[in-house]
């Protein structure tokens, strides 16, 4: 069997895991369980992947184990995640996200939305994986952008890896540009 570099990535962190790693228990629902896990198991590996906290999810809850600031970033990922799934609308304080300091956003062109998260999001999600970031759209808010209408992506990780993510959403969103024009 092939493993990812990722995954063994994650798995060598999982392995080193010290005394400063704690567990945590988040209740959820039977929908919220099966969203969590995704097929396969790729929603779960996904946040896992992103937050660096092992994730164990169950029938009611899910445990999370890893130091405060996977925790942290776990818990965020979970939150966002499971808002996502009635349709996109997410309900946290975009200012207190946008003043975090693993946070980078970009407007995006609303006719290059669609073509940045790829069908049923494929290509965002690759994107996340490929760079170990966790990204999303503010849906709700549409913003006046040097393109027209714009909707903001976030980009939350440390500084390389967000920083690799945001310049290929550039290039992807560059490309869509120039192959309107043609």
């Amino acid at each position: 069997t092939t493993t990812s570099p990722a995954a063994r990535c994650a798995a060598l962190h999982f392995a080193n895991l010290t005394m400063s790693t704690r567990t945590e228990t988040m209740p959820l629902s039977d929908d919220e369980v099966a969203y969590l896990v995704g097929r396969g198991g790729q929603t779960k590996f996904r946040l896992e992947n992103f937050s660096l906290a092992r994730l164990n999810i169950d029938k009611d809850s899910a445990e999370l184990t890893g130091t405060d600031d996977a925790l942290e970033r776990a818990r965020l990922a979970i939150k966002i995640t499971l808002q996502q799934r009635n349709g996109g609308r997410i309900d946290i304080d975009f200012q207190d996200m946008e003043e975090r300091k693993d946070v980078e956003t970009l407007d995006v062109p609303v006719p290059a939305v669609g073509f940045l998260l790829g069908s049923k999001g494929a290509t965002l999600r690759k994107m996340e994986e490929k760079h170990r970031v966790f990204m999303f759209f503010d849906n709700d808010r549409k913003r006046d952008g040097k393109h027209g209408p714009s909707k903001r992506l976030y980009i939350v990780g440390p500084d390389r890896a967000r920083d690799s993510a945001l310049e290929e959403s550039e290039e992807v969103v560059n490309f869509k540009d120039r192959k309107s024009v043609v």
